[in-house]
């Protein structure tokens, strides 16, 4: 998973969490940090472990990078030292699949008992819950794979493992459309009025869908099969994703790709240690 905060790039591997500068000019990235942690304490007493963070959100008005994990256990780390501030817990201990801000104090998580939460970052607890497939009639969701907010229209789009994309108003819970998707979603994400979905099929791609058109243009091409994180700069000029893993000195690391006014690539990095 990726996300952006004050021109850095945190992302979310299989057994850590890394920050990152991207110089735009060079096409290069530079390391500014880790959330170097194991295993955390946390207040019920439950480990949990950077080796199942499954997405990571931020507000740009807020100092804290929200992590989830599979185990079901969202925590707030601070923007700047990478330090553990605050933790809580899905009510289910379902697995948390996606996660995206709705304003600086209340968030959105996706699960895969096929269930949207509203939280209140305050109090620390969910104050509502969406079902999309149900509203739009659609089979029961396997599990919502990718949340997105655009807070200007309070519209909420998601993915589900029925390879459904959806989108609704978050006040009334209204489906304002639905497209069936020929692969699987991974992530979703607003890019102005089109909504890109990162999949995974054969060759990996990540199409832009407009509601109105009913349709999938453009679509980037990944460099690898599977899209796994996608975040648009403030800008909205240029796009990141996370695509899957390949091997850099016999470990998997996840590679991100660089869209910048084009459908291929401009710049690509394995997300080593060094």
């Amino acid at each position: 998973s990726l996300c952006h905060l004050r021109g850095r790039i945190w992302s979310a591997s299989s057994d850590d969490i890394k920050i990152w500068r991207f110089l735009e000019s060079e096409g290069q990235f530079t390391r500014a940090g880790s959330v170097a942690f194991k295993k955390t304490e946390i207040p019920d007493k439950r480990q949990i472990s950077a080796l199942n963070t499954n997405c990571l959100a931020v507000h740009p008005k807020s100092d804290k990078v929200l992590s989830a994990s599979e185990s079901g256990v969202l925590c707030c780390w601070d923007a700047e030292t990478g330090s553990l501030s605050s933790s809580f817990s899905e009510p289910d201990k379902v697995s948390i699949c996606s996660t995206s801000y709705f304003d600086r104090n209340t968030l959105f998580t996706g699960s895969d008992s096929g269930m949207i939460r509203l939280w209140d970052l305050r109090e620390r607890k969910h104050v509502k819950f969406f079902e999309p497939w149900r509203n739009a009639k659609m089979p029961r969701a396997q599990w919502i794979s990718g949340v997105a907010v655009d807070e200007s229209e309070i519209f909420l789009a998601s993915t589900d493992g029925n390879k459904y994309l959806v989108v609704f108003h978050v006040g009334s819970g209204t489906v304002l459309g639905t497209s069936q998707l020929k692969e699987t979603p991974r992530t979703v994400s607003f890019l102005g009025e089109k909504i890109l979905v990162g999949t995974s099929d054969s060759k990996g791609s990540i199409p832009a869908f407009s509601l109105e058109a009913k349709a999938a243009k453009p679509k980037f091409e990944s460099t690898l099969r599977s899209v796994y994180g996608i975040t648009v700069s403030s800008t909205q000029q240029m796009i990141m994703a996370a695509t899957g893993d390949a091997k850099v000195r016999g470990k998997n690391r996840p590679i991100i790709d660089v869209y910048n006014g084009s459908t291929r690539p401009s710049a690509s990095m394995a997300c080593t240690a060094n």
